[in-house]
């Protein structure tokens, strides 16, 4: 019961990242998958560039970032998938990489989303980032600019990214973000370390004293560079134990529960730099020649592979999964094209 309520908690005081266009194709999304029934996409992810200005031990893309290195999705290329993400009906956007800052155009493409009534996220480790880039992304009309940081200790932080300074770099892009009014989040995620040893609960205290709009914590996947590590993977007591603290009136977007995986209904949109598309960014397989990909047989295609076939709750952390599909627990050999 408190786990319903700190959620419509957080959903309600989501609706401040919305203005009426947003809000009014928010609730479109709802009335068609809710009332009527419809598969439509929930959320795209474009990852508009691998490159990316850190090295952290804990990042997802490496299978991507091997094959892609610093490719960049191109301007009318984006704008083109942009047009039919939104025309599908799917309300959020994330863009993201790598870091979607190496983009030159992320400024544009970015308040092509926002015109079309997309929540707009765009996500980034804030190393490069400048109270110039802060503007121009809220004159863009991006929802929240979410910034990575994965401990409340500078030292922590800057050793894992291999990036020297870049914790008190990101609290400055917080400040000047609320500074200027430019919504934004921090996001994390969670270890068993940083859920018992408490340091994740003290990342959502500074969040909140930062005056952040909200946390995300995601789980840790098994993929990029934790690839084949399964000791990663949070038991449903890891999980239990987090959202049972989490505090009732700030946003938490908590994400580490094992919930039953949407990708089989194409939920999920993600955009390659080369402007193909992927069932998911934690698992390696790239839809060959996917660009002109009719997203409403999105969930058909999906279910044609023999690769999906199965109840599996999160496929990325299944355990009966990866022992029945040994080949996405592998780096070295690439992605895997369907």
């Amino acid at each position: 019961m408190r786990a319903l309520f700190r959620k419509a908690v957080t959903s309600l005081l989501t609706l401040r990242l919305l203005d009426a266009k947003r809000a009014a194709h928010v609730a479109a999304y709802g009335l068609r998958k809710f009332l009527l029934r419809q598969k439509l996409p929930g959320t795209s992810v474009f990852a508009l560039t691998f490159k990316c200005f850190c090295k952290c031990g804990c990042c997802a893309s490496g299978i991507f970032s091997d094959y892609f290195k610093d490719a960049m999705l191109p301007l009318e290329d984006a704008k083109r998938l942009i047009r039919k993400v939104a025309a599908a009906g799917t309300p959020r956007i994330h863009l993201t990489g790598g870091d979607p800052l190496a983009h030159k155009d992320l400024a544009a493409i970015a308040r092509l989303a926002s015109e079309l009534g997309l929540v707009t996220f765009v996500e980034t480790s804030a190393v490069t980032m400048t109270e110039v880039t802060v503007l121009a992304l809220k004159e863009a009309g991006v929802s929240s600019i979410n910034i990575s940081l994965d401990s409340s200790d500078p030292a922590l932080h800057d050793a894992g990214r291999a990036v020297g300074g870049c914790f008190a770099h990101a609290a400055e892009m917080i400040r000047l973000c609320v500074k200027h009014g430019q919504p934004c989040m921090i996001s994390t995620y969670a270890t068993r370390e940083s859920i018992y040893g408490g340091d994740i609960f003290k990342l959502i205290a500074f969040a909140r004293e930062a005056g952040c709009s909200g946390i995300r914590i995601l789980a840790p996947q098994p993929s990029g560079n934790w690839i084949g590590n399964e000791a990663v993977i949070l038991k449903k007591e890891d999980a239990d134990y987090l959202e049972a603290r989490l505090p009732l009136f700030f946003p938490v977007y908590n994400r580490t529960p094992q919930i039953d995986c949407p990708l089989k209904d194409g939920y999920k949109v993600f955009v390659l730099p080369d402007g193909n598309f992927a069932p998911c960014e934690h698992l390696p397989f790239i839809f060959k020649d996917s660009k002109d990909l009719d997203l409403a047989g999105l969930p058909a295609k999906i279910n044609s592979y023999d690769f999906f076939r199965g109840e599996y709750a999160c496929i990325p952390r299944s355990p009966e999964y990866r022992k029945q599909h040994p080949e996405v627990t592998k780096r070295g050999e690439g992605p895997i094209f369907l």
